[in-house]
């Protein structure tokens, strides 16, 4: 994290020490024609990039996104390192829950009326108190909300970085509208899996939320470099079928979302990783290997939101370092 924010700031000078060039005699007298001719409007373009640049929030998001009981809740109880979520909190409400790393622990939580403030140190009692906010029998109160936020020790985030857990897809047509629109916000997914329902991916639930974020997301989405697929509940999956749902889930996946790394897909079971955090045993290879993807995830959504930028850096250095018949030729050479 500390090194995304010194290269957010060294995109942020570099965008401005290039605006302030445009403005010199110099620049418009000899580059400016030469470099819009390569760069159309280049100089708004970079002018709208610097205001976002300057508005953008410092938090990183990463978006739980997946089918109804696909085991999104226990996913993230065991990253939580506790039960904290209930299983039925998201089946039939459209709420949103943002996990913080925090050493307090708190629910934050606003309705139409008024905003609330629950602390405790009792999974327990955060737990039931989401089921009395948002939980299937709150239909009512689940309506007029919008976001709940967890404040929890959770030592795998990050400073900056938050996890949202969604609700799941293809619960109503409404919820999934929702989630639609929502989900493309966030700068890196955490896609859970079924894999034991009719080998896991369902053309129309998560291959049609997949097409939707990189319509939303466009080039900066090209490669899912900040996506990651859990085939969760693969215990479930027979012994005889294993690799024709392990090829039929590629297949599905590459589909949408090009030629995966070994990492972005991971088989899982996550009611065998919560046992073992309740007994304060071991964790399988299988944890380890989610871990090393959520990291990489995480380097994916930082990229996401810098990488594309910094073409434009590399033309301030050589607008600061060089005269201007050899920016002028170099830029047109790279293009």
């Amino acid at each position: 994290m500390k090194k995304h924010k010194a290269v957010r700031r060294q995109i942020v000078d570099s965008y401005s020490n290039f605006i302030d060039i445009t403005k010199m005699d110099t620049f418009k007298n000899e580059l400016q024609k030469p470099l819009e001719k390569r760069f159309p409007d280049f100089i708004d373009t970079m002018r709208n990039t610097l205001e976002t640049l300057k508005k953008e929030s410092s938090e990183f998001q990463i978006a739980i996104i997946g089918e109804t009981s696909a085991g999104k809740s226990t996913f993230l109880n065991i990253l939580l390192g506790e039960k904290i979520l209930p299983s039925a909190l998201l089946h039939t409400t459209s709420c949103i829950c943002r996990l913080h790393n925090s050493s307090d622990k708190k629910i934050y939580y606003a309705d139409k009326d008024e905003t609330v403030h629950l602390t405790s140190d009792d999974p327990t009692k955060i737990e039931q108190a989401l089921l009395n906010i948002i939980g299937p029998k709150q239909n009512n109160t689940a309506k007029s909300l919008r976001v709940v936020d967890i404040y929890w020790p959770i030592p795998l985030l990050q400073e900056d970085v938050i996890v949202v857990d969604t609700p799941g897809i293809g619960n109503t047509n409404l919820l999934t509208k929702q989630i639609i629109e929502y989900v493309p916000k966030a700068d890196g997914y955490i896609c859970i899996i079924d894999s034991s329902h009719a080998g896991g991916v369902q053309e129309d639930r998560i291959q049609v939320l997949l097409r939707e974020i990189k319509l939303k997301q466009g080039k900066e989405m090209k490669d899912f470099k900040n996506v990651m697929f859990i085939c969760n509940k693969w215990d479930r999956v027979k012994r005889r079928d294993d690799q024709s749902v392990w090829d039929d889930t590629l297949k599905k996946l590459e589909l949408v979302c090009g030629k995966l790394a070994k990492w972005q897909v991971i088989k899982f079971c996550s009611t065998l990783e919560l046992e073992l955090l309740r007994m304060e045993a071991n964790h399988t290879d299988a944890y380890s290997y989610v871990l090393t993807g959520i990291k990489n995830v995480l380097l994916g959504a930082m990229y996401k939101r810098t990488g594309c930028k910094l073409e434009y850096v590399y033309l301030n250095n050589r607008l600061e370092n060089s005269n201007i018949k050899d920016i002028c030729h170099t830029c047109c050479q790279r293009r």
